[in-house]
């Protein structure tokens, strides 16, 4: 289709028209939702057997963002969420797997948030960390066009032997700790206000970890010359080492309640455990209860 090689600027224009003319509502007004990649959408996963080759975008930026698996090997499905859901299964062989949403041009032209009406943007990723991990720098970049912070790029990244989850935009960067366990699920949330500098960093486990990391770093031009990837790719000794399910990308901030909202909607289907795990341990605890008291009752 042709509508699929439209670049994302014009797909902005045409989705505000496209809302407006059916009457619905989305994020920011004029916030695109770009790049959505759903492992939860079978048909989205274009494979050979169980190796994945292209992830399709379900969002408006249509065929520009599939995700094409770029190096090493990448498997679906993967049913290691907390929540039951699907993802990719990245770093098998426990060697880096790569796949590319945006090329070098394509994300020199999204990271550049200078000029004199910077939009912003928000990045959410769901994730789970592999038991045990067998990275050998630790760090799993999950999504990235960098992988030290001197890169001026821009990646979401966790360590699994310490623990910590970190963000970094140009060469700033912030990071939460004593956040990430072998096996945890996680969700992994940035929002970027580049007309203020303002941003929020949220990082949401499936131990019940909920933390968030908030300040202001100058807008610029963030694009270095790399493109947009995930599963980690400029170093191999940093790279995803378990499953990605979901990867969202809104070309620009988000008002705190709709980045919230989405939040709570991606923990939910993702990092919140089975239904049925809870209550297998409600019923477990009412059992023990009844057992107390009818002890009680006969001594």
């Amino acid at each position: 289709m042709v509508i699929a090689n439209i670049p994302y600027w014009k797909v902005k224009n045409l989705t505000a028209i496209l809302f407006l003319g059916i009457g619905f509502s989305s994020p920011q007004a004029h916030a695109v939702l770009l790049v959505d990649l759903d492992a939860s959408i079978d048909a989205s996963v274009i494979r050979s057997g169980n190796e994945v080759q292209t992830w399709v975008n379900q969002g408006f930026g249509f065929s520009n963002y599939d995700a094409t698996v770029t190096g090493g090997t990448v498997t679906y499905p993967a049913n290691d969420f907390a929540s039951g859901a699907a993802g990719l299964s990245f770093g098998v062989g426990d060697s880096q797997s790569t796949m590319e949403i945006m090329d070098a041009t394509e994300a020199d032209l999204f990271f550049d948030q200078s000029g004199a009406s910077p939009a912003g943007f928000s990045v959410f990723v769901t994730a789970t960390a592999e038991n045990p991990s067998n990275v050998p720098q630790g760090w799993n970049d999950l999504i990235s066009t960098i992988s030290t912070v001197s890169g001026n790029g821009f990646y979401m990244r966790a360590n699994q032997n310490s623990g910590t989850t970190g963000v970094s935009l140009g060469t700033d960067n912030v990071e939460i700790g004593n956040f990430l366990s072998d096996g945890d699920s996680y969700l992994l949330a940035f929002n970027y206000d580049a007309a203020s500098g303002d941003y929020t960093f949220r990082a949401v486990n499936s131990r019940g970890i909920d933390e968030s990391r908030s300040g202001t770093w100058t807008a610029d031009d963030f694009g270095n010359g790399n493109s947009l990837n995930i599963g980690g790719f400029l170093n191999a000794g940093r790279f995803t080492d378990g499953s990605i399910g979901r990867v969202m990308i809104y070309d620009e901030v988000l008002n705190s309640s709709e980045f919230d909202s989405v939040v709570n909607n991606l923990e939910t289907a993702y990092v919140v455990p089975e239904p049925q795990t809870y209550a297998v341990m409600v019923g477990l605890a009412a059992l023990i209860l009844v057992m107390f008291k009818r002890r009680r009752a006969t001594d």
